[in-house]
């Protein structure tokens, strides 16, 4: 995400009962400059989004579906589903292109991790760039987590996964030619194409939380100018491309990657 968040009304949340717990939604509280509540006092229409704090993990809740499981980043989880054999079918790895040549991607849209980790686990080293200071959060606690449960192969794809919190395109202007990137890994939010309530949880939260990507085009421009191979911008099949002239298109059932090629 790399728009400045709309205003919503998002509050921490923790049981007061459970001390670590109540103690750790303070410090975050405190960090993001957020009210802190109970689940008692998050009475509807009081907020937007709750952000569900416990000793254990940090989850993101709508507060006006208090029965929903708060939108959690389990990167544990996730390895599962990226089974090393798959990686040459992978659309995405197909994309970002043969890791013997482009081993370093910036993914600037972090968002959830779901990408930049997916990367990690297929051999690339990776910096996930992501400015939404709550997604900062959820993705610091993630990393924690995946650290301390994680198995090998997830520890080994968190030593090429590194997490900056901060504007990509300020990032990007500032590296030095030394530090540019081989791909910059774009992921940017366009308004949607059918009702918001339609939306996959997922994508719901992160919309009520950060909106539009209203500088799409700029952190375009920025990745082209900074990426040393390629840029990467996924895509619904159904939208046009961010730039008139992909090198080349990768597509998959839901997805398209638009590669533009910076280098021969």
């Amino acid at each position: 995400m790399t728009a400045t968040a709309p205003p919503v009304r998002l509050a921490v949340v923790a049981d007061p009962d459970d001390r670590p717990a109540w103690q750790r939604a303070e410090r975050i509280a405190d960090q993001l400059a957020l009210p802190l509540v109970t689940g008692g006092d998050a009475v509807p229409g009081a907020f937007d989004l709750l952000l569900d704090v416990d000793a254990d993990c940090i989850g993101l809740r709508e507060a006006n579906r208090p029965r929903s499981r708060p939108l959690v980043i389990d990167l544990v989880h996730m390895s599962r589903m990226f089974r090393p054999t798959a990686g040459g079918r992978d659309p995405l790895v197909r994309a970002v292109g043969p890791l013997r040549e482009n081993r370093t991607v910036a993914d600037a849209t972090a968002g959830l991790l779901r990408d930049a980790f997916r990367l990690a686990c297929r051999g690339y080293c990776v910096t996930a760039l992501e400015r939404s200071p709550v997604l900062a959060v959820m993705i610091e606690d993630a990393l924690a987590r995946a650290a301390a449960g994680g198995d090998r192969r997830v520890r080994e794809a968190l030593t090429r996964l590194s997490f900056l919190h901060g504007d990509a395109c300020d990032h990007l202007a500032r590296l030095a030619d030394s530090q540019r990137p081989d791909v910059v890994y774009l992921d940017p939010m366009f308004p949607p194409r059918r009702h918001p309530a339609l939306l996959k949880k997922d994508i719901r939260l992160c919309r009520l939380l950060a909106g539009d990507d209203t500088d799409a085009d700029r952190l375009f421009m920025q990745a082209r100018a900074v990426a040393r191979r390629r840029v990467v911008v996924k895509r619904h099949p159904h939208v046009p491309p961010i730039a008139p002239d992909p090198s080349h298109r990768i597509h998959s059932k839901m997805i398209r990657y638009d590669v533009y090629v910076t280098s021969a």
